[in-house]
């Protein structure tokens, strides 16, 4: 059957379009921030399976309720496909990564000790540092893929981070930078944002701030409880990671190491017992400054946190695809608490007769 609201393509490895997957009978895909997402497809058991080729792409294309226009929802990748018995029919189910899964078939091939393995950076002039030296510019050009671009020049917008990342999984090291660097309350979002024709498809490696979508927190959007528009919502407070005073350990040894000490006053001196100290490496840094730096990241990493979380609906006012989308910053009211939330993660699922139903997650973490 066709589904208005969906164009589903089989696509080459380059992205030629092969076939227009109008006779699935069910589909399911995520988006998730900072991460891979999945897909999977249940076709009828007569589908030409010679199509399906190790990867060949998928590209989800998807028109909100009452619109026409398809927009691509994401690329993923082909991982495999197998033969199921579903309500008593069999079938062929397929499953595909989101095109992130490119960053996770690199490593950070650098020496430890190298300028390429040891970063003390701006966290998302680190992330582009590393793709650029390990996807786009590779000193070994076999590693190289040329249809991913670096979006516009450095930013310099998250904070200051130092990390060793000799031989590790280019994905796992960009996942680390980003945790380390929303513990620092400035979090640096990354994925690659495809873009397709009929015959191929680019890659754009993309870093932001603030949230990896848009902030339409001044649109008029509300997500309650009472609105009917939010379910599942939380609120958790949590102390358990906690350093409030961070002793900065740099260059030298003995008397004549250079330890900077770093402490919130108002957070150590709460209660009679409130201090919490810790310690943190500054690797090689000799300057007072700089070793202070890496002891302030290490204070912000360990400072008590407020969560929220809920799940967002689909319903009239509040439109998936129209009023708000995946990575998108939205306002969300719980406890009589309002909250900037980032929608972290959605899940679609697609039936066979056409319903769509969403799973859209939210979350804000702050002081």
């Amino acid at each position: 059957m066709a589904y208005e609201a969906y164009e589903v393509w089989l696509t080459t490895d380059y992205g030629k379009r092969i076939a227009l997957l109008t006779s699935f009978l069910e589909l399911q895909y995520t988006l998730i921030a900072n991460d891979v997402g999945q897909c999977s497809m249940v076709l009828p058991s007569t589908f030409d399976t010679s199509l399906l080729v190790k990867d060949h792409t998928i590209q989800i294309w998807r028109a909100p309720l009452g619109t026409s226009k398809m927009s691509l929802q994401q690329l993923y990748i082909l991982d495999d496909w197998d033969y199921a018995v579903s309500n008593g029919s069999l079938t062929i189910v397929v499953r595909a990564s989101s095109v992130n899964c490119l960053l996770e078939r690199r490593v950070v091939a650098q020496y430890s000790g190298t300028s390429g393995a040891a970063k003390l950076d701006y966290a998302d002039d680190m992330q582009r540092e590393l793709v650029n030296e390990n996807i786009i510019g590779p000193i070994d050009t076999d590693r190289t893929m040329d249809f991913i671009i670096i979006e516009s020049t450095e930013q310099s917008a998250g904070p200051i981070l130092q990390l060793r990342m000799s031989y590790k999984n280019l994905l796992a090291v960009l996942k680390e930078i980003s945790e380390a660097s929303r513990a620092a309350e400035t979090e640096v979002f990354f994925d690659l944002h495809p873009t397709a024709t009929s015959e191929a498809f680019t890659c754009e490696f993309r870093t932001k701030t603030g949230q990896p979508g848009s902030d339409v927190t001044d649109l008029g959007v509300l997500f309650s409880e009472e609105m009917g528009n939010l379910e599942e919502a939380f609120l958790e407070f949590d102390w358990r990671k906690e350093k409030n005073v961070v002793y900065a350990l740099g260059q030298g040894s003995g008397v004549a190491q250079n330890i900077q000490e770093v402490e919130d006053a108002d957070r150590s001196g709460a209660s009679r017992y409130a201090r919490n100290e810790g310690t943190v490496s500054a690797g090689s840094q000799q300057e007072d400054d700089e070793v202070t730096a890496v002891g302030q990241t290490a204070l912000d990493l360990g400072r008590p946190l407020r969560r929220f979380g809920g799940k967002l609906k689909d319903t009239r006012g509040s439109r998936y695809g129209v009023d708000w989308w995946f990575g998108d910053k939205v306002t969300a009211k719980f406890l009589e608490q309002e909250f900037d939330a980032i929608v972290r993660s959605v899940g679609i699922r697609v039936t066979a007769d056409g319903k769509e139903e969403i799973d859209a997650r939210a979350e804000y973490e702050g002081d």
